[in-house]
């Protein structure tokens, strides 16, 4: 779906056909109002339409932007930003956070990243995505109540659009946040399986998410430090504002991923212990029955008395049981009182 907004001459906001945007792309940009075309979810008809036949852009953009339509598996393409003297190209990836539930009914979420592909030139800016955007739909609806905001420029309406992006990613790190106080106590209150499953997925949300940050970062960097001659010195400020703010986030996701990494050495430690607590009473254990086996098996041999006076003369005692089973708590006793002493219980 193609959808070209424009300033109204007498104030406001409105819309335009193709043949008007044509007329429009073609005339001198100092006299032409701000454009702003959204493609969303475009048939192929429509990016040649848009892309190619009236704002003839490069055909190694256009292959960027068809990219995630044209090798799905291959998922969306990294941010970026390419300057192509009349008009700048970027890739930016709004991410979404999906919470998904397996067969037992545990909740699992996942770092989900979207695609949005700009162009900007001096007096239009063109967004094109296949899927839906909650940072278009946003500067959509400021632009409908104040077309003030398009009026101030591209590189100001981009600007918007890269602030909802940003703001995006809040939500998601108190979210993350939260889920790793909940971790933390569920470590120290008693591990399981589960614990450990739920620690390896956050490590691996937390490093998509601060790969994408810092893709994205580099790009912001770019665009707030003037390298660029379509964005005003007027606007950079607001890039730079941006740019912090995603700083901001790329930093919390490395202090996520720092305390997720000892939260697992922690989990490793505890569950370390726990088996040398067990393997400790299996081996003490062992060690106390491992005499009174011995004697149970030299009382056990029943060697024939009547063959020699050697061959058990206990067999034909009347208290040889009751002596056997002494011999065996005297020993099980002093192992006691000796482990006691050196504190190994």
């Amino acid at each position: 779906m193609i959808t070209i907004y424009t300033a109204h001459p007498e104030g406001g906001l409105r819309t335009i056909d193709l043949g008007e945007l044509k007329e429009m792309a073609q005339a001198d940009p100092k006299s032409t109002p701000v454009i702003w075309v959204d493609l969303d979810d475009p048939t192929t008809q429509e990016e040649d339409q848009i892309l190619t036949e009236i704002f003839h852009l490069h055909p190694l953009a256009i292959r960027d932007c068809r990219a995630e339509r044209l090798s799905p598996k291959r998922g969306d393409h990294l941010p970026k930003v390419e300057d192509y003297g009349r008009y700048l190209f970027s890739i930016i990836n709004p991410i979404d956070l999906l919470i998904e539930r397996d067969t037992r009914g545990v909740q699992w979420q996942q770092i989900k990243t979207r695609q949005l592909n700009v162009f900007l030139a001096e007096r239009w800016i063109i967004t094109h995505h296949y899927e839906p955007c909650h940072s278009i739909e946003q500067v959509k609806g400021m632009c409908s109540r104040n077309p003030l905001h398009l009026e101030r420029g591209p590189d100001y309406l981009y600007h918007m659009i890269l602030d909802y992006i940003v703001d995006e990613y809040n939500p998601i790190l108190e979210r993350f946040d939260g889920e790793i106080d909940q971790l933390e106590d569920e470590i120290f209150l008693g591990v399981t399986q589960r614990t450990l499953e739920r620690i390896l997925n956050m490590k691996r949300q937390v490093f998509a998410l601060r790969r994408i940050t810092s893709y994205q970062r580099e790009m912001l960097h770019r665009l707030s430090r003037g390298e660029f001659d379509l964005i005003t010195n007027q606007e950079v400020a607001y890039y730079r504002n941006v740019f912090d703010h995603l700083v901001r986030a790329t930093e919390l996701a490395e202090s996520y991923r720092d305390i997720l990494t000892g939260m697992l050495d922690a989990y490793l430690s505890i569950t370390s212990n726990r088996m040398n607590e067990i393997m400790k009473v299996l081996a003490v254990i062992s060690t106390f029955f491992l005499p009174l086996t011995f004697v149970a098996g030299i009382y056990g041999m029943n060697f024939n008395t009547s063959k020699s006076p050697y061959n058990m003369p206990e067999l034909n005692w009347f208290f040889g049981y009751p002596f056997a089973w002494g011999i065996m708590l005297m020993i099980a006793l002093g192992m006691y009182i000796f482990f006691k002493r050196k504190k190994w219980l």
